[in-house]
């Protein structure tokens, strides 16, 4: 396997001492990954694993875990426990705000664009505790992961393996079972008739044979 990064390690020992006393909280949940360095001043461009992107805007804490680096086949890999990429560093943000369609960000101790060429790649993850309310019948795509889904007959139609947005509307993506394919289900009202977040069940009004 290469090495990182010229400049990534120090980088990352930079910003680890930023912040010496953060704990890496308990219900991190990986919301995108960093892009492109956006101009000079060490902005990043941020690609969400949704079309929500609510969280990412509002939390002042990103927890980063550092991009793998490209793999050699039949290399085996010389990384340090400092390296690994389930150690999140806490970064504090700046700003982050839509442009031009794309979310842009600034963090703290990044300033200029070879610094934010370095952080590309890496995960962004954010604490759930920190994800803004939502409204009444609103809902975050990570809590409905692995909640089953229930017909009106009771029938099981499988769990929630993935939550997709392609601009109309989200779609449940559900495992169906072994030797069956994926089933998509729109998540919207017209075929959901309830979200139990505590029983972790949803249910739909539609059938197995769809």
């Amino acid at each position: 396997m290469k090495e990182s990064k010229p400049g990534l390690n120090l980088l990352w020992e930079r910003l680890s001492a930023n912040r010496p006393d953060s704990v890496q909280p308990s219900d991190l949940v990986e919301l995108g990954r960093i892009g492109e360095p956006y101009g000079v001043k060490g902005w990043i461009n941020v690609h969400p694993h949704s079309g929500d992107n609510t969280a990412l805007k509002q939390s002042k804490t990103w927890y980063l875990k550092r991009p793998e680096p490209p793999r050699v086949v039949g290399a085996f890999s010389s990384a340090s426990a400092g390296e690994s990429s389930d150690v999140a560093i806490a970064v504090g943000v700046v700003a982050a705000r839509m442009h031009s369609g794309r979310l842009v960000a600034q963090l703290n101790g990044i300033d200029d664009r070879s610094q934010a060429e370095l952080l590309k790649g890496a995960h962004v993850w954010v604490s759930r505790s920190s994800f803004p309310p939502l409204k009444k019948g609103e809902f975050y795509w990570v809590d409905l992961l692995g909640l089953r889904v229930l017909n009106r007959e009771g029938v099981m139609l499988g769990l929630v393996i993935e939550v997709t947005d392609h601009g109309a509307h989200p779609i449940l993506c559900l495992d169906a079972g072994e030797g069956l394919e994926e089933r998509l289900i729109p998540f919207v009202p017209a075929y959901v008739d309830s979200v139990d977040l505590a029983e972790r069940v949803i249910s739909v009004d539609w059938q197995a044979d769809y």
